[in-house]
Parts: structure tokens; sequence; C-alpha cells
């Protein structure tokens, strides 16, 4: 009973000592102590996601959009202090942070918090993950945290779009024209008006044209204005007027003189273009009594290149329209082709003097006479497409049988024209009037350069309707081909011309055609009573065979044959 006794003290002390209710003893004894019962473990608040959404319900990378969030207290304790925290890498919080707070929850309580938010502007189509971690107390203070994952779904970036493919601008070329000054013979020390004209020889228009009088020129100077002129735009093929008012200066020295001149230009790609030029101007003499020495002066009014734009292998013809302007006679004047390059090809391996050489001879060209020189040439076949500018050397002796020497310039295009094949690609078999006839057409580029090609059309026959006659094919490239699957149909049999059309844009950046024409053979059937059928249709013929003659027999030997059963025909 003693030991007892003490054991029962022992442990009252030690539970006084650590705050424990003193359990029930055997022999019926309790022991006082505090009794302060904690709270079991099914009485906890426990809050989730419900529920979430994103507006609009798929977001576009680098746009603002707002993200709800469902909260849910499913436990069996009301919350209080929820804090919600949003993360994420792919997407920045935008107007606030992105902690958000709700005061409290009871049981089975819903709540909603939205965060705006902004995705990163190099996210790709595809769902991104946001972690959402959840702090919160129970009524009693007790922490609690949990850690949950929602998604965003972001649409995928718009495809970037192909530039289309803009047609080259032309190339201009600008050539100097028509050269005349007022007066003809300039006095030095006196004004005088330069005009000319300035033709655009190229393939493009040129634009905010510039001439320049070369600083090189110390015998010249401008009266009005200053060195430099504009001309404004010049369209492919035309001319403009050009005045320039000069003055030589007293010290020059009479006689023939060149002026140099600065052309300019851009073309509509805004690619810049220069040209220096040479015209030449009669100064005389400032002193009373002392003529000036007459001097010669060719110069390439115009030309003609037939045909405009030869094709590699192709034969060209070039006149040349000489006349001179000068003051006395040329003679002995030699007409020299020369040589030039454009991309790296020189002229020389352009264009070969076919059947005689490149030099033509004028014996005597008078004062403001006309001559017409012709010379024929040969496109290399190895040419490419392109505009060559070729210098035209002139030499001559004037009246004191000196030999003067000139260079002007002309332009020379050669343009590469496509080699394609046209033919069926299987066969069309024998077709028969008033049914569809298959028509399998294919064009393919037998040439080494790229063809560019619009449309391809069938032309209109006579007898025959089309469907699907057209169809656009694009670049081929040396080797390709297109097709045009067609469908015809006969109105009646008989031989058929095709006219294919194609439509291509040429290497100066021009619509042009090409055709081919293909057979086609329609079987003929015949109609009744024409002699080609099976029948006499009604006109005594035997299936085209020669018609029988019956011969009429006596009376007598009709009446025994048929009385004997042996016919009485």
């Amino acid at each position: 009973m003693r030991s007892s006794l003490r054991l029962a003290l022992y442990l009252t002390v030690l539970c006084m000592l650590i705050g424990v209710g003193l359990p029930t003893l055997g022999h019926g004894m309790v022991a006082h102590a505090q009794t302060s019962t904690p709270p079991t473990s099914n009485e906890r608040p426990l809050i989730f996601i419900r529920s979430f959404r994103t507006e609009p319900a798929v977001v576009q990378a680098d746009q603002t959009f707002r993200l709800f969030l469902e909260l849910h207290n499913v436990g069996s304790a009301g919350a209080t202090n929820i804090i919600i925290s949003l993360a994420s890498e792919n997407f920045v919080p935008q107007g606030s942070s992105s902690v958000k707070t709700l005061n409290g929850l009871t049981v089975d309580e819903h709540g909603w918090v939205w965060q705006d938010l902004r995705g990163n502007p190099d996210l790709k189509g595809g769902t991104y993950a946001m972690a959402i971690s959840i702090s919160y107390q129970g009524d009693d203070g007790v922490p609690y945290a949990s850690n949950e994952t929602v998604g965003v779904n972001v649409a995928a970036a718009p495809p970037t779009p192909t530039p289309t493919a803009q047609p080259k601008p032309g190339i201009p070329q600008l050539v100097i024209e028509q050269v005349a000054t007022d007066p003809v013979t300039i006095i030095a020390g006196e004004p005088f008006t330069l005009t000319f004209a300035v033709r655009n020889t190229g393939t493009g228009a040129a634009r905010r044209t510039l001439v320049t009088v070369s600083s090189e020129n110390k015998n010249f100077a401008p009266t009005v204005g200053s060195n430099v002129v504009s001309v404004g735009d010049i369209g492919f093929n035309k001319r403009q007027a050009v005045s320039l008012h000069l003055v030589a200066d007293t010290d020059t020295t009479p006689g023939l003189h060149t002026l140099q001149l600065g052309l300019d230009f851009i073309n509509w790609g805004d690619e810049k273009y220069s040209s220096q030029q040479v015209i030449a101007v009669t100064v005389g003499g400032v002193s009373v009594g002392r003529p000036s020495t007459p001097q010669a002066l060719p110069i390439i009014e115009s030309y003609v290149s037939e045909p405009l734009r030869p094709s590699p292998g192709q034969p060209l013809t070039l006149r040349l329209n000489i006349r001179n302007v000068g003051t006395s006679d040329a003679r002995r004047l030699n007409i020299t082709f020369g040589t030039a390059s454009t991309g790296g090809a020189s002229a020389v391996t352009v264009f070969a003097p076919l059947g005689t050489g490149n030099v033509r001879v004028v014996p005597v060209l008078g004062v403001n006479e006309l001559t017409t020189v012709e010379m024929q040439f040969i496109v290399s076949g190895s040419a490419s497409a392109g505009t060559y500018v070729v210098p035209i050397e002139f030499s001559y002796d004037g009246p004191t049988d000196k030999t003067l020497e000139r260079t002007e310039q002309i332009t020379l295009l050669v343009s590469v024209a496509p080699q394609l094949r046209v033919s069926f690609y299987r066969p069309v078999g024998q077709p028969m009037p008033g049914t569809p006839i298959e028509l399998p057409i294919e064009i393919i580029n037998q040439g080494r350069n790229t063809v560019g090609i619009t449309s391809v059309e069938l032309g209109p026959v006579e007898g025959l309707t089309f469907e699907n006659a057209s169809v656009y094919i694009g670049s081929l490239d040396s080797g390709q081909s297109g097709t045009l699957d067609a469908q015809a149909t006969a109105a009646q049999g008989g031989e058929y011309n095709i006219e294919i059309i194609i439509k291509y844009i040429d290497d100066f950046n021009q619509n042009q055609v090409y055709t081919a024409t293909l057979p086609l053979s329609v079987l003929n059937m015949g109609e009744p009573g024409d002699g080609s059928g099976g029948s006499d249709g009604g006109k005594g013929t035997n299936g085209g065979e020669p018609p029988i003659t019956r011969v009429q027999r006596p009376f007598w030997q009709r009446l025994f044959l048929g009385l004997f059963g042996l016919g009485s025909g």
C-alpha cells in the first residue's frame, strides 16, 4: 500500500511539471492537474483551388490577360489570414503584386481572387504552368500551407507572311543627243546657250536626273545659276530638252573644244547611276579679223538595232546614222565598233562581227551631210541578258590634215528568249465527239535560264469547248516543268489544232507571249444515210455495196417453179 501511494505521488508531480493532465490510475484514483484537450486531427481547415480560368481563354504572347482562382474550404474548421502567391518565369504581374489575400473562409465556403498578368514576348504556342502557394491559419492559430499548379494556354504566333517577290526595276541609260549652240560659233568672253536632248535608251525610267558641268572645263562657266541643272524624270525611250547658259573665258583659244557633262540619276528601285559624257563646241577668236579655223565634227545622230533585243546566237544588224555638224569636211572617216563591258562580259565576246570586220570607212563626209553605216554582228551563244554600252570610235582628218579622234557610246540590248517544249505528257487516245477529252499538257523549260510564267491558256478553237483552260505556273528553272490539265469536248470528228498561249515576263520585266500548237484527232462517227454506216438508210443501198438487180423470169417458168416449191421470183 505504501509503494502504491509513492508511485501515485511521483506521477502527480511529473504531470504537473510537463503540463499534462493526470491520467486515471488503477484502483479508481485520478490525479488532479490541467485538463486542456488539443483539437483532434479531423478538426482543421483544408483549402484547395476548386477551379480557375483566364480571360481570354487562350492568351496571346506579350499581351495582358486576367487569371481567376476559385478557392474552396473543404475542411472541418474555418480558415483565416489566407495568402495566395503566384509564381512563374513566363508571366509577369500587371497592376499589382503577385500576392493576394482573403480574410477567411468558413467550412464549405468559396472565395475568388484574380490577377492581371502579361506573357513574355518570346512565348510559343502551348500550355505553361504557374505555381500557386496557399497559406492560412485555423481558428486555433495553427498554420497550414499547400502548393498547387494551374496551366495557362498560349496561342501560337501567326506565321510570318512570305514577302511577295517584287519585279526588278529597270535600268535607265541616258545619252546626250542633238547638241547645238546659240550662236553656232562661240565668241570667247560672250555668253552663249548650249542646248541638247537627253534620251533614255535603257529599260526603265530615270528619276531625279541632274546635269552637271564638270569643274574640269576650265574655259567654260555658267552665267545663270550653278553648274548643276535639274532635269527631273525621263521615262523609258523618252527625251528631255536641256538648256545651259555658259560663257567661254576670254583666254580660250579658237578651235574645237570638248565639254564634259555629268549625268546623275536613279531608277524606281532608288539605285544610283552616273555617266560622264563629252560633247564638242566650236570657239571663235576675240580679235577682229582673226577667223576661226574650220573643224569637222561627225556625230551619231541616231542608230537602229534589228532586232531590238536579239537573243544569244542570233544575228544583229546595226545601222549608224552619222552626220557632220562641223564647219569643214571630215576626210578619211574611220568608224570602229569598240569594246565595252557590263557585268564583266566584254562587248567583243558578246557581239562578234559577221561577214566583215568591225571597221567602216567613209572617204569624205561633207558639212551637214548624213551617211548611214551598216554593220553585221552575231550575239555570242553564251551571252547573258542585259544592257551593253558599246563605244563607237571616230578617226578622221580635218582641214589641216591633222588626225582627230572622238568616241561616242551606244547601247545594245540582249534578251534570252525562253526555250520551251510543249507536249502531251500522256497519250490522248482516240476521243469521240460529244465526250470529254482529257488534255494533259506539259511545259518543259529546256533553256539555261529561269522563266517566270504568269499563265498558260488555251486559245479558242472552232468546234471545241474547253474547261479548266488556264493555270498559273510561276518560275520554271532549267529542266523543270509545269502542267495544264484541261478538258475539251468536240462537236464533231476531225483534225483540230489546239493553240497553247504561254505568258511570261522577259529579262527586262516586260510581259511577253509564247505560243505553241498541239494537234488533236477526234474520230469521225458515221450517220444514217451517208453511206458510211451498215444500213441502207432507206435508199436501196446494201451497206455501201452496189445494188442488186433482180431479173424478171417469164410467166410459165415462174409457174413451173412455183408448183415444185422452188420459188416464183
